[in-house]
């Protein structure tokens, strides 16, 4: 790989979408990979393997238009894919907008424009289970309009996490993807927080078919997180370096969920991974 030093990955100028990132959230996205090494994906789409990765991201003033800010890092990967890396950085943050009731266990977070769009929001508040409703900042150029599920709390990840999971998590987000007030134009993925037996805090990130919401039922996430739970069990690297975040992709022949990458505390990646 070939490092590439100090290249804008975002900043406030108005982008393609006619939005503006304020220094805020610009702020807000930069407390995430401060003094990390961050894998890269590729055109916006979690279903693709990493194309290279940043580090040594810090905030600076842009020269070329006053009052502006970037967020520069230095990236490394191959000359060939400098370009796909620069037009692919989709780096975000969600930030809440309201709840409809209260101790509410998943939160939906919503792309531009949804989450300026008053129709949407007001049949949200009329979802039975109880949900956060937030924005989804990002830069993001694909065409297809992607929100995410995200749960609020973390699931342990100890011998025992079925039950919790039969319990809390499935029933409520069964009836969420139920529910006629959810936007179905959307495509959705689905976030889970997840602490494992020794301490380390990630998420797993599931990346759905396409504007089916019968790959987010319970029982089918349910084959995801085994799969996780048996991977940590086997790696001496998940049980001491820690795992950051887990990608998992939609296997529509056998309808259920597979492991794409594994990316850990210390920025490295798995992506050799064997059922």
């Amino acid at each position: 790989m070939k490092l590439f030093k100090d290249k804008i990955i975002l900043s406030t100028n108005i982008d393609s979408q006619g939005e503006k990132l304020t220094k805020e959230e610009l702020e807000l996205i930069f407390k995430q990979i401060d003094g990390k090494r961050v894998p890269i994906g590729q055109n916006h789409d979690a279903a693709e393997n990493f194309t290279g990765y940043f580090e040594n991201a810090r905030i600076v003033e842009d020269e070329k238009n006053s009052n502006e800010h970037c967020i520069v890092a230095d990236i490394y990967c191959d000359e060939s894919k400098l370009n796909i890396v620069l037009g692919g950085l989709s780096y975000s943050a969600i930030k809440d907008m309201f709840a409809t009731g209260e101790d509410p266990l998943f939160g939906i977070y919503l792309p531009f424009p949804y989450y300026n769009d008053q129709a949407t929001l007001n049949a949200m508040k009329d979802i039975d289970t109880p949900v956060v409703v937030g924005k989804w900042i990002k830069k993001d150029a694909s065409p297809i309009a992607i929100a995410i599920i995200s749960t609020l709390t973390s699931i342990l990840l100890s011998p025992i996490w079925t039950r919790y999971y039969n319990k809390h998590i499935a029933p409520e987000l069964d009836s969420l993807l139920d529910s006629i007030y959810l936007n179905k134009k959307l495509k959705y993925d689905l976030a889970i927080k997840c602490k494992d037996q020794h301490g380390h805090d990630f998420t797993l990130h599931f990346t759905s078919k396409k504007r089916d919401l019968k790959s987010l039922r319970s029982s089918i996430i349910k084959t995801g997180i085994k799969k996780t739970f048996d991977y940590i069990n086997k790696s001496d690297k998940a049980k001491t370096t820690g795992i950051a975040m887990v990608r998992l992709i939609y296997n529509e022949s056998y309808s259920r969920y597979d492991l794409l990458n594994i990316t850990f505390k210390n920025g490295e990646v798995d992506e050799d991974i064997t059922d």
